[in-house]
């Protein structure tokens, strides 16, 4: 993504640069902290307190404390958070790439600040039809149409809920239902 005067005006580029610089240096990270512990193993380098405790907690399964730099659940092995991190780093690819962030479907759990995406979407919408932030009204709209002003979501789970025709809602046994697409607008 290149920064122009115009661009950086934009609140969903500022929060798509910040998420792509915050995920570009935590792969640069790990593959350091990789490429440190493969020079052990192949004794080009003596052990450190520091790839022994990295070394320690990948034979462990856990994810190494300083690559924990955003939220994850509780327990979380280092091979999912591995998995999960390289789907993160696969949508940022593609954000990376994009000529339109307003059109871009968005894993809101892929990204690393979730609520500063909200956020940075509300500001948007306010910015362009100078409205206060207190204005903004939310409307969810389980499912995908062909309105163009709306923020696109994929990922998504209701939990005890499902749908039931269009936008409707009802109870479910099931604890959770996945939804292809969710939008706000």
């Amino acid at each position: 993504m290149k920064r122009t005067v115009d661009n950086i005006k934009d609140p969903l580029f500022r929060f798509f640069e910040r998420e792509i610089n915050l995920g570009a240096q935590l792969l640069r990270d790990i593959r350091h902290d990789l490429e440190e512990i493969l020079a052990v193993c192949r004794a080009e380098r003596k052990q450190s307190n520091e790839t022994r405790a990295l070394a320690s907690a990948l034979q462990k399964g856990v994810v190494p404390t300083n690559w924990l730099r955003y939220t994850v659940p509780k327990g979380v092995t280092v091979m999912d958070w591995v998995i999960d991190f390289n789907e993160r780093v696969k949508q940022l690819i593609k954000i990376a790439g994009s000529e339109n962030l307003k059109r871009e479907e968005v894993w809101l759990g892929g990204t690393f600040s979730p609520e500063a995406y909200v956020t940075a979407t509300r500001q948007q919408v306010a910015q362009a039809n100078t409205w206060s932030l207190e204005q903004l009204h939310l409307h969810v709209t389980i499912g995908r149409t062909d309105r163009l002003d709306v923020v696109r979501l994929t990922g998504m789970e209701l939990r005890g809920a499902e749908t039931s025709g269009g936008n409707a809602l009802r109870l479910s046994d099931e604890v959770k239902t996945a939804c292809d697409c969710v939008e706000f607008s």
